[in-house]
């Protein structure tokens, strides 16, 4: 009995020791720069009870056993152990877990959405000033002429000092026709305005005019294109049953013992090579669509000294299509017989030379689907750019217009004051003083005089949109101008998938660095306790 009661109070002590143990090491884990106190353990014994262990732990906390560590034979262990010591597995949960939410975080801001990290409306807000800029830039400047100015000052001087000088029979006459003057300024104003807002929205839809031919062009071209994929389906379906045909006839013949012919084996290459002959008159059909709906509106927008680059004569475009004719049945030859004649020429049993025949075919048609979408996208990126252009040049000519929108509003101030004018004079005779008479018949020629100024600067407004947009219109053939700019020619597919697969290889790089600096628990940017 009072071994088993020894036996309870040395497992008593043991759990208690454990106990307050394990608590103190928790709160150690979570602030792992945390001090260690000494411990100590003494092994006492009783005579009656056996051995127990008694902790003593030095500092304020002496009653707990504080954040000392006790090892497995009841001595302190090294403080420079602390980390093995005091909790692997929680150390390593709680490392996991930042590791997990930082890369969590890194990833959701290197992938946030576009709308919101894509400067879109400052984008916007750029193209509205750029196209403002042509009239703040008429605004700042003098815009009226030096006949319409000469006319404009002789009037309102005249107005102002005819009563001093003249009767005042001539100045009730002579007032009033200064006023119609400086009003007739202003109307021609109006007129110049309107031929140039009228210049630049002929100008805009004849561009929306081809730009849309060039629409039609496109699409004819890609409902051409239509019929290839599935001719490459046809062909590769075809290129898999002359795969199967040779297994699948001897798998007859050993179960049922049927003895088909050997000429099954030439069904499947005849479907690829009809379909591979198909697909090479589809491409040739939307290399000639395609291009010629590129090449929209380059004759009718080239300027008199380049007109002679795409010039053909008759002669000329009778040769041309006969080419293209003879071309077509040309190309059909060249898309029949190359997958058969090396079909032939491989050594083996008919079975492999099916084979050869119809994934020669097969490739051939691949190749064809390839070379159409190369010019379609050329096309593309052509037909874009027209569009762009005449929809930049209706957006000047809409500027314009709205420039405009004002003029025949100065003309009727400027007439308005002019009638005035003429009601005035009637009342001069009666003023008390000449330079009342002066004050009073002069102030609607100088107002008629302003309103005419006010309609010069509208008017060269209504002139520069226009210019633009003649200018935009004429893009449809500078682009093909090969001595331009680089980043202004036609699209160049290869060159293009190559840039693009360079864009996307810095962007998985970025988001790469950025989820790696997060997730590193001892990178420089992160909120980690481990971080340096």
């Amino acid at each position: 009995m009072p071994t088993t009661m020894a036996g309870h109070r040395r497992a008593a002590a043991a759990a208690v020791a454990l106990a307050t143990l394990l608590a103190p090491g928790a709160n150690a884990l979570v602030t792992p720069n945390f001090q260690p106190r000494a411990a100590s353990v003494a092994r006492t014994s009783s005579s009656r009870h056996g051995a127990a262990l008694t902790m003593r732990a030095s500092g304020p906390m002496s009653p707990q056993v504080g954040n000392g560590i006790v090892g497995i034979d009841g001595f302190p262990l090294d403080p420079n152990q602390r980390y093995a010591s005091e909790g692997l597995v929680a150390s390593t949960g709680k490392l996991a877990s930042e590791l997990v939410s930082n890369g969590a975080e890194g990833l959701q801001n290197a992938m946030k959405d576009p709308n919101n990290e894509y400067p879109i409306n400052q984008a916007l807000q750029k193209i509205e000033n750029d196209i403002m800029t042509l009239d703040q830039v008429v605004g700042n400047r003098a815009q009226i002429s030096t006949l319409e100015f000469g006319v404009l000052a002789t009037t309102t001087l005249t107005a102002l000092f005819s009563p001093f000088l003249l009767a005042t029979k001539v100045v009730e006459v002579l007032v009033p026709s200064m006023a119609a003057l400086s009003a007739a300024v202003g109307i021609s104003a109006e007129y110049v305005g309107k031929v140039s807002v009228a210049n630049g929205k002929e100008i805009a839809a004849t561009a929306l005019m081809a730009a849309a031919e060039a629409e039609v062009g496109l699409a004819s071209a890609e409902r051409a294109k239509a019929v290839i994929p599935l001719s490459v389906g046809i062909s590769a379906t075809a290129t898999a049953f002359a795969l199967l045909a040779p297994a699948l006839l001897e798998d007859l013949g050993v179960r049922y013992g049927v003895i088909l012919v050997t000429e099954l084996y030439l069904v499947p290459p005849v479907f690829s090579v009809l379909a591979a002959a198909i697909a090479g008159l589809a491409a040739q059909e939307t290399t000639a669509l395609a291009r010629r709906a590129s090449s929209i509106g380059n004759r009718r927008f080239a300027k008199a000294n380049s007109v002679g680059n795409s010039w053909l004569s008759a002669s000329e475009q009778v040769t041309k299509t006969s080419f293209q004719i003879g071309s077509k049945w040309s190309n059909f030859a060249w898309a029949t017989l190359p997958a058969p004649l090396l079909g032939a020429l491989c050594p083996g049993p008919i079975s492999f030379k099916c084979i050869v025949c119809a994934a020669t075919a097969a490739a051939q048609a691949a190749y064809y689907l390839a070379s159409a979408e190369y010019e379609l996208a050329r096309t593309m990126d052509a037909v874009a750019v027209k569009t762009r252009s005449a929809a930049l040049a209706d957006t000047y000519a809409n500027q314009g217009a709205r420039s405009g929108a004002i003029l025949p509003f100065t003309s009727a101030l400027a007439a308005l004051c002019a009638a005035a004018t003429a009601a005035v004079v009637e009342v001069l005779p009666l003023l008390p003083s000449i330079e009342l008479e002066a004050a009073v018949g002069g102030i609607f020629p100088v107002l008629g005089a302003l309103f005419a100024s006010a309609a010069s600067v509208s008017k060269a407004r209504c002139e520069v949109d226009a210019a633009a947009a003649s200018q935009a219109a004429d893009s449809f053939a500078d682009r093909d101008n090969k001595d331009r700019e680089v980043e202004y020619q036609n699209l160049e597919p290869v060159r293009g998938v190559f840039n693009l697969i360079k864009l996307t290889a810095r962007a998985i790089k970025r988001v790469a660095g950025t989820v790696f600096s997060k997730i590193n628990p001892f990178g420089r940017n992160n909120n980690s306790p481990y971080a340096y």
